[in-house]
């Protein structure tokens, strides 16, 4: 007989074994294991194994940005006073690049990074390498070819802890205007197609509409009704066999593969057939019911008409409700142009001229609703007047399109997904261009409100990330953005160019200099490469089958701002469709959790498994094997004692702490751990003002802590000049420690963070159980969305004191 243990009566177990333990905290009492049955140990390390693999650690979590250390605001220097060079009491300001004041500190750390995890810096990404259209990512070389970590992804590694430590500007934050994909059911369904025209050297764009839009919901059986503002649009006499599309039958879903395919008997739909486009029209032929034009626009629909295509619903009360979606082909007959000429002209008679819509579904199969399985056919009979009801689209709905087109472009090449054949015909990053297809809604005014390639894609969120901090402090936004005046810490540490502006922003894309009249700053910070000891003897990763070719990795299919659940809010779990930025909190600073990496035999967990699918989405790297420790320096001029400690800080923040550098984070990939090796003090007075100064030791003082044991060897080996120092008994410096820009909550979450515990995966949320599963991670945050209130979870942001709180 055995026992079965539930998830309410655990606690008791777990309590008796010593494992009924918070996470994060203290570790079991093995000792009180004795005197328990093996059957009792054995079902329970069962209910925790199932347990843990349920929970996990989502890979990213937030540091939270208050735009205060402490309980003050962050410290702040107005720009014109760093430009003068003086305090406002006529005092000389440190930040400066003109000259050495004795009062700041100048000098050079040195530090070793060693790699807990395997590693990849790319030199760069590639995508003409392969013929897959997989991007290949080769490891970064120094000018001798030897492998190196490069000075710019240390630099920006160690600024991204610095401006978090000191609540400063975020100097990696894109102004965004965010989108959401609209809700199931509040999609468009009239199409028409666009016209341009150049006036006055500007483009203004027109829609001719070429169809009704559906009934969404009808009530009556013989009470259908269109909406009034389009019966006026399209005229009270519009007949309905003209202006009705048709349904092209031609999907099914595969519930095996997951994914909508091409029906494979009786379809008229393939990969072949392109959307219309009416810069060159392609003409097909449909049968159509020509009874239907005995009807018009402003005459009710009955929906037991056969020749009409009705969709049957239930709503929430049970009650039956009908979707009037076009009308049906008889016996989904269509003919191409050439078949058409080749019938008699009676049997030509039975048939409409009409376009076909294609959105398609090559490439996004696994992306699209499951209940898609038409097309549209379109009549455009000669006798239809399209170009009498053309209208002006307004230019604020033209540019709000392109913004959203534009984003979702940049984010991902494939996006957004245009109509079947378009991108054969026009440049892929060319949107809304004369003859395109689209979808269209009206106000009651008949003014065009919006436009799409798709029936459900996305609407904007109203404000951009930039005014959502800004609401927090307005000293978070990057320098250039707004009229800012004040630079904040680690920007006048690491420096700032001015973004924003167009002049800047036109000048920085093509390589050029930058205006004169931008606002720029210099760092005071001069990063190296990190260098090997030994470079003969670095270890890399390539696997045994075509090691040119690297390991394909994983896709990093994270969600995408403004995934409500992640990035807003604490939490508190909000709806894409209730997100505001002019109420919402953004959650913080994004930080990567370092990883252990579990071992196992076989295939690495970063490895992709997949490895034929969505290859335009993949990428392959060699990789620097873990276990391996690298060398660099930092030179630094002019730094106050609270500036020095805000450096030292944010390169080791902890004993534990581990940072992520280069690509793969959430993977696991890039975890590595810092230390200083040294401190070296240059007296710039004593230096230049003696004759001797060329015989004399660079450094006045010295701090060799960590200068020990084969450490020292390698330091030695690759900075002579600095072990030299350490022979001549030079004073160790003393520093008045100043933490006036390191904000102490932020320190403790950062320990939290960089050493997370180990009793969970990290991984993204997926639906269903496969953990390994690289696609369709949005599924669970569908399924989320659509849970009860007090079900939906969110991601908490991590406070002070607080332990890393799992997701189920």
């Amino acid at each position: 007989m055995s026992t079965k243990i539930t998830n309410n009566s655990s606690a008791n177990h777990l309590a008796k074994l010593g494992l009924g333990v918070p996470y994060g905290s203290a570790k079991p009492q093995l000792g009180l294991w004795m005197g328990c049955s093996l059957l009792d140990i054995t079902l329970l390390l069962n209910h925790l194994n199932e347990a843990y693999k349920m929970d996990f650690y989502n890979p990213y979590h937030f540091i939270p940005v208050t735009g205060k250390v402490g309980n003050d605001w962050t410290p702040s220097v107005p720009f014109e006073q760093i430009k003068r060079g003086e305090k406002p009491k006529g005092e000389n300001l440190g930040i400066r690049h003109d000259l050495w004041l004795k009062t700041q500190h100048s000098g050079r750390i040195l530090c070793s990074v060693k790699l807990e995890t395997p590693t990849v810096v790319g030199n760069q990404h590639d995508k003409e390498k392969l013929a897959t259209g997989e991007t290949f990512v080769d490891l970064y070389q120094d000018i001798h070819g030897d492998y190196a970590l490069p000075a710019n992804s240390l630099r920006g590694m160690v600024a991204s802890v610095a401006e978090a430590l000191s609540q400063s500007a975020l100097r990696v934050l894109e102004k965004e205007t965010y989108s959401v994909r609209k809700e199931v059911g509040k999609g468009l369904s009239a199409i028409g197609y666009i016209r341009t025209e150049i006036k006055c050297g500007e483009t203004h764009y027109f829609l001719r509409p070429l169809c009704f839009p559906t009934i969404p919901k009808i009530y009556d059986e013989r009470a259908g009704r269109f909406e009034k503002k389009w019966i006026t649009f399209f005229n009270s006499n519009s007949l309905l066999g003209e202006w009705l599309p048709a349904y092209v039958n031609g999907y099914q879903y595969n519930r095996e593969d997951k994914k909508v395919e091409y029906i494979r008997t009786n379809s008229f739909l393939n990969a072949n057939i392109s959307c219309n486009h009416f810069r060159k029209p392609n003409f097909y032929y449909a049968r159509l019911d020509s009874r239907l034009n005995s009807f018009t626009i402003n005459d009710n629909v009955d929906i037991n008409n056969p020749s009409l295509y009705i969709k049957y619903n239930r709503n929430r009360e049970g009650n039956q409700t009908y979707s009037m979606l076009g009308q049906r082909i008889i016996d989904n007959n269509i003919k191409t142009q050439i078949e058409f000429d080749g019938l008699t002209p009676t049997e030509q008679s039975s048939y409409t001229r009409g376009v076909l819509f294609v959105l398609g579904i090559e490439g996004r199969e696994k992306e699209i609703p499951i209940t898609k399985h038409h097309e549209r056919f379109i009549p455009t009979p000669k006798t239809k007047r399209i170009k009498d009801k053309e209208v002006e689209i307004p230019t604020s709905i033209v540019d709000k399109f392109l913004l959203i087109a534009k984003t979702q472009h940049k984010a991902d090449e494939s996006l957004p997904f245009l109509p079947q054949a378009y991108c054969l015909i026009q440049n892929r990053e060319t949107f809304l261009a004369d003859g395109d297809m689209v979808y269209f809604d009206i106000n009651d005014q008949g003014q065009v409100t919006e436009i799409s390639y798709s029936s459900i894609w996305r609407k904007p969120i109203d404000r951009t990330i930039h005014e959502a901090f800004a609401r927090i402090y307005e000293n978070l936004v990057p320098w250039g953005y707004t009229d800012r005046k004040d630079l904040t810490p680690a920007e006048c540490l690491f420096g700032v160019v001015e973004g924003g502006d167009k002049k800047v922003e036109k000048a920085k894309k093509a390589n050029q200099d930058l205006p004169p009249s931008s606002k720029n700053l210099a760092s005071r910070l001069r990063f190296s490469d990190a260098h090997s000891a030994e470079p003969e003897k670095i270890k890399t990763l390539k696997p045994m089958h075509e090691p040119e070719k690297g390991y394909q990795l994983k896709i990093l299919s994270s969600p995408k701002p403004p995934s409500p659940a992640m990035y807003f809010q604490n939490g508190k779990h909000i709806t894409k469709a209730e997100l505001d930025l002019s109420l919402h909190k953004p959650n913080g600073r994004k930080y990567y959790l370092p990883q252990q990496e579990a071992p196992q035999p076989g295939t690495p967990a970063w490895v992709s498994l997949n490895t034929q699918e969505n290859l335009s989405q993949k990428v392959r790297c060699h990789l620097l094997d873990k276990g391996q420790t690298f060398y660099f320096h930092i030179d630094f001029d002019n730094l106050s004692n609270a500036e020095l400690c805000l450096l030292q800080k944010a390169l080791t923040p902890g004993e534990a702490f581990r940072h992520r550098l280069g690509l793969g984070k959430p993977l696991g990939l890039g975890s590595v751990t810092v230390k200083v090796c040294g401190l070296f003090l240059i007296d710039r007075a004593k230096r230049y003002g003696s004759e001797d100064w060329d015989t004399q030791s660079r450094y006045a003082w010295v701090d060799p802590s960590a200068w020990i044991g084969q450490e020292a060897v390698a330091l030695s080996n690759l900075y002579p000049t600095e072990a030299a120092a350490l022979g001549q008994s030079l004073e160790k410096p003393l520093l008045d420690e100043d933490l006036s820009y390191i904000d102490q909550a932020t320190l403790n979450i950062l320990h939290a963070l960089g050493d997370p515990p180990a009793y969970h995966p990290v991984r993204y949320p997926f639906e269903g159980d496969n953990p390994n599963i690289e696609t369709e991670g949005f599924k669970w945050f569908v399924s989320n969305d659509k849970k009860r209130g007090d079900q939906r979870q969110g991601l908490a942001v991590l406070a002070e004191g607080e332990k890393l709180r799992p997701i189920t």
